[in-house]
């Protein structure tokens, strides 16, 4: 089982990969490797979490470092994974975690990572398509291994009440911000201006 993911950095891809290739997780662990090749240059010891977002399309939209520290003691909220996603309209999530040493084996505490991630996004409409735990030689996928979609379909966990709570205040947030924008984009304020005044992207802007 492949999970097929279009790499696609809107300011200019790195890698040189085509706008519409069709990739599989190996190729987001080839966007993947080099960051954290560069950041174990540094933090050799450290764990890192990402959230990639993706559009529609499944091009690539961001990546983003949401934590760095012991493996054992990373504890992520949803509001943290999914703020990025909100704030720049993304509809597709790819979580990556390292691993700086040992074993890349998934644990049950990275599916019930994982779970809780789904059910987060299921409540906000952005959906969790892989989770990939990476060194710097290798990595494994939850999608290729056919856990994700094992774990889509489990009933368990339930989100907290207080992640409930904080996942629809981001999504508040930002449809205010969205509103704010056509009200702007209305009155002819310049792009510019409204980028500025909601930080959505001018790809954004220009769709509302």
């Amino acid at each position: 089982m492949h999970s097929s993911i279009s790499i696609y950095c809107p300011h200019g891809n790195p890698h040189r990969q085509p706008k519409n290739k069709t990739a599989q997780s190996r190729d987001v662990y080839a966007v993947m490797q080099p960051l954290l090749l560069r950041e174990n240059a540094i933090r050799k010891s450290k764990g890192h979490t990402w959230a990639i977002g993706m559009n529609s399309a499944h091009h690539m939209l961001f990546v983003e470092l949401i934590s760095m520290g012991p493996v054992n003691r990373m504890s992520i909220a949803p509001k943290e994974i999914f703020r990025m996603a909100l704030y720049k309209m993304a509809v597709k999530m790819v979580l990556v975690n390292s691993r700086p040493e040992g074993t890349i084996e998934i644990s049950e505490a990275d599916k019930t990572t994982t779970a809780l991630l789904i059910k987060a996004g299921e409540r906000i409409n952005i959906e969790v398509v892989d989770h990939l735990l990476i060194t710097e030689k290798e990595f494994v996928s939850l999608s290729q291994k056919g856990i994700l979609s094992r774990l889509k379909r489990a009933k368990l966990p339930v989100l907290t009440e207080a992640d409930q709570e904080q996942l629809e205040e981001l999504q508040s947030g930002t449809e205010t911000m969205l509103a704010l924008a056509i009200k702007m984009k209305s009155r002819g304020y310049d792009v510019d201006e409204i980028k500025e005044m909601t930080g959505l992207r001018k790809t954004a802007i220009a769709k509302l």
